[in-house]
């Protein structure tokens, strides 16, 4: 399974990056030839247009095969006006770019599409205590921390809501309680637990 998630990320970023030349490759009028996702062999492909679509055997990355982009290529004076060599110079620049753009882009859309209208957060519950740290014998697994010093621990924890299996006996409630630190699901107590003791790191001068 690693193997295949590893072929599905790298497939995804390959495809958003080839996408950006290939987008304002078109845009620009270039003939495009040929665009692969992957190295080696062909796997499939079809054809549209003047442009061949293929997944290649190696998913290590892609290429998009625009005409004039080779010094040695053979251009027909029919097609000198679409060949990639004969764009003015910002144009180019344009098409080179335009793939790692969107590589920085592509994640930040990710992020709003995902999280923007999310309404209902998942509030932060303890997963484990490890024995002899502060935190033994106060906090359990399970817990909510619901605030930290008095302060939130997520603006919108008052519409979030902890779904339990019916195996253990606890029905589904709303976290209200906004100023203690923890919520004990298994009992439904609320409490104030402090962990820690502030500290204060000594100030040094620089000799």
């Amino acid at each position: 399974m690693p193997v295949l998630y590893f072929i599905v990320l790298v497939g995804v970023l390959v495809f958003v990056h080839e996408l950006g030349h290939l987008v304002w490759a078109k845009y620009f009028g270039v003939r495009v030839l040929k665009v692969s996702l992957g190295f080696g062999p062909r796997i499939a492909g079809f054809r549209r247009g003047e442009t061949e679509y293929v997944i290649s055997a190696v998913p290590l990355g892609g290429y998009v095969r625009m005409l004039g982009e080779n010094p040695w290529d053979d251009v027909l004076v029919r097609d000198a006006k679409r060949s990639f060599a004969n764009l003015r110079l910002w144009r180019r620049c344009v098409i080179v770019v335009a793939g790692p753009l969107m590589n920085l882009f592509f994640p930040i859309l990710l992020y709003f599409v995902v999280f923007l209208g999310d309404d209902v957060l998942t509030p932060a519950t303890i997963g484990s205590v490890f024995p002899d740290r502060p935190a033994d014998g106060k906090l359990e697994p399970g817990d909510i921390v619901t605030a930290i010093d008095g302060k939130p621990s997520c603006r919108r924890h008052r519409t979030a809501r902890r779904q339990s299996s019916s195996s253990n006996g606890v029905s589904t409630w709303p976290a209200t309680s906004m100023r203690s630190l923890t919520s004990k699901i298994r009992s439904g107590v609320t409490g104030r637990v402090g962990l820690t003791q502030p500290y204060r790191f000594p100030s040094r001068g620089m000799s």
